[in-house]
């Protein structure tokens, strides 16, 4: 559980931290580490958004097109192509 650092740059940088937030070096480390894990999220949600947007796109470009004048499928036919059929039957 506990955290010793040996690193000089380090422990410099978490003391000036403390001394402007007003607060302990470890609550520096709390708080530099819920900082960055928050940073973190935004970046995964950020690269989530952009590889749905390029999957789109790929859709859009490639499959999508040669689809416009097919009908609906049928529940059957769904079914069928999703191997309910054969795991539920009717």
């Amino acid at each position: 559980m506990g955290l010793n650092i040996k690193d000089d740059e380090t422990v410099a940088l978490v003391s000036e931290v403390a001394r402007r937030l007003g607060t302990t070096k470890t609550g520096a480390v709390r708080e530099l580490a819920r900082q960055r894990l928050a940073e973190l999220d935004v970046e995964r949600e950020d690269d989530l958004q952009a590889r749905i947007a390029q999957t789109t796109a790929w859709l859009e470009e490639r499959i999508w097109p040669h689809t416009r004048n097919l009908r609906p499928l049928t529940q059957q036919e769904e079914d069928q192509l999703l191997g309910h059929d054969e795991l539920f039957p009717r």
